[in-house]
């Protein structure tokens, strides 16, 4: 049964959506540092592209570069003139592409498909000005979470949620969201992703000599998740002086001096292996020579915790939806916040081998059922049905 989105309620003619999709994507990311919104864009970009719909994708410079670098061949790209106020900083960048956004959003011009992420101010307002001046067009909008403990912490997660529920056709949910929790606001106008995980991590083959007991990486992590870590790990070593901790800093970004401060206060700084903005091989390596992944204390890590499960890694952390919604095996929560019980439980892992090899083997078979082409092609198929 089709189904029933605002434009279709509204008594609108339908149209094929398959005429032209339209991807708004202007906060992509700088490589290295993508999360599940960003890479769910790009993946839907080129899964649309290769199953023959006609793809043109609106972002930065930055965006493109990462575009190109992630084989989106198929792919028509305009690019907006965003990059020259990234010097401006986090306060005026943003607005500047708020504004430019809006402005080039005029300029397009369709009956078919517009879709945009949830990640930023400047793909909303752009995605619902294109949809305002384009009533034959549907707007089709990621979101990352709907729990409330979420929107109620991101107030500007709420407010942009908001909106989606008033003004998108329809809804993908992109990282942690339950089922009932969608039905519940968006009704049938929503459809969770199902996240893949690229080929060459799944093909990876981890050596026998593990050099770390345990790896975390950091992508845009709060100075409260690192002092969490921090506390978590001295736990650890009260219990296993001769504990190795890989920390991986993911993107061009610089861990605080606060940051190193927090391991030195704690008598860690010489037992942790630090290593920046690491490529994907070198990623990979380091995953693939620890036992445990210990997961970040943000709530858009979806991805990496799906390659660290398809190294052979059990996954722990806190209570996050991308941990307790996304994963269902191979995984071990504690409440938020419990960084004592968080040690502890790497500690009871590392000490039960049985334990430890049956969340290895149940961490390798939740990760073999994740693609990103049947991830795209479900997507397309809910459009579909619901147009």
């Amino acid at each position: 049964m089709a189904i029933k989105t605002r434009a279709a309620q509204s008594g609108q003619n339908q149209v094929s959506v398959f005429d032209e999709i339209h991807i708004i994507g202007t906060a992509i990311g700088v490589k290295g540092t993508l999360d599940s919104d960003a890479r769910a864009t790009l993946e839907l970009a080129r899964g649309w592209a290769d199953l023959g719909a006609p793809v043109t994708l609106y972002t930065d410079h930055t965006g493109y570069l990462l575009a190109q670098d992630h084989d989106l061949h198929n792919v028509v790209y305009r690019v907006w003139p965003t990059e020259r106020w990234r010097r401006f900083g986090r306060v005026i960048h943003p607005m500047a592409k708020s504004l430019i956004g809006w402005m080039y959003s005029r300029r397009i011009k369709t009956n078919g498909l517009i879709y945009s992420a949830s990640n930023s101010w400047a793909d909303l307002f752009a995605s619902q000005q294109a949809r305002r001046l384009n009533p034959g067009a549907r707007w089709v909008s990621g979101i990352k979470t709907i729990d409330p403990k979420y929107l109620i912490r991101y107030a500007a997660n709420a407010v942009m949620t908001s909106q989606i529920e008033r003004n998108a056709d329809l809804v993908f949910a992109v990282g942690g969201t339950d089922r009932a929790r969608l039905d519940a606001r968006f009704g049938g106008r929503s459809h969770r992703l199902r996240l893949g995980i690229d080929p060459m991590v799944m093909q990876a083959r981890a050596g026998k000599r593990k050099r770390y007991d345990a790896c975390f990486i950091a992508a845009n992590e709060s100075i409260r998740g690192w002092a969490q870590l921090a506390n978590a790990w001295r736990h650890v070593r009260t219990y296993r002086p001769d504990a190795k901790l890989a920390i991986m800093v993911s993107g061009p970004q610089s861990v605080p001096p606060l940051v190193k401060h927090l391991f030195a206060k704690r008598e860690l700084a010489d037992d942790i292996s630090w290593s920046f903005n690491p490529d994907e091989v070198a990623r990979q390596k380091t995953l693939l020579a620890s036992r445990i992944f210990i997961s970040s204390f943000t709530d858009t890590n979806s991805l990496l915790i799906g390659e660290a499960m398809a190294a052979g890694l059990p996954v722990i952390g806190f209570e996050s939806p991308a941990l307790t919604v996304d994963y269902q095996i191979g995984r071990m929560t504690v409440p938020i916040g419990d960084w004592a019980s968080l040690g502890h439980l790497l500690i009871h892992i590392l000490n039960h081998r049985g334990l430890y090899l049956r969340l290895k083997k149940q961490a390798k078979a939740e990760a073999s059922t994740r693609d990103w082409n049947h991830c795209a092609g479900q997507a397309l198929e809910f459009i579909r049905a619901a147009f």
